[in-house]
């Protein structure tokens, strides 16, 4: 979210510009190859916050499972 508030999941292909910039970061170098695919990104220093940190590592988990 690029006001620095949260996460987004959406295609990569939507945030290539901001990527580039880097507006947005990428948290960890997992990608899925799919048309249905989905990133999860947030400010660099959004993980210093425990709640956004605990968000990650939830979703981590669920998709894992």
């Amino acid at each position: 979210m690029k006001a620095g508030l949260g996460f987004a999941l959406m295609r990569r292909s939507f945030l290539e510009r901001d990527l580039k910039k880097g507006a947005v970061v990428t948290p960890f170098p997992l990608g899925i190859a799919s048309r249905l695919a989905f990133h999860l990104v947030y400010p660099g220093l959004a993980l210093e916050r425990p709640a956004a940190a605990a968000f990650r590592r939830w979703l981590l988990s669920e998709a894992q499972a």
